[in-house]
């Protein structure tokens, strides 16, 4: 028997449309991209990750893994 393949944008849509599985997909960050970005921005994860990353100048490569929810707040704030 052949087992159906999910895309990871599938598999964040089933997840929010499961009541058990939307509380886990909002915590991943995983709803709407610029509201997940706007409360990663003002959350206490991103205040320690921003603490840990040294303040020098230079480049960084983000290579994308998500639904860009991570960078954004990067970006507004001129990147570190």
């Amino acid at each position: 028997m052949t087992e159906a393949v999910m895309t990871w944008e599938d598999a964040v849509r089933w997840c929010m449309s499961e009541p058990s599985m939307k509380e886990l997909a909002r915590a991943a960050y995983f709803d709407d991209p610029v509201v997940a970005a706007q409360r990663y921005h003002q959350s206490a994860e991103f205040d320690a990750v921003r603490h840990m990353i040294p303040r020098k100048v230079g480049r960084a490569l983000d290579l994308g893994a998500g639904n860009g929810s991570s960078p954004m707040p990067w970006r507004a704030r001129g990147g570190l």
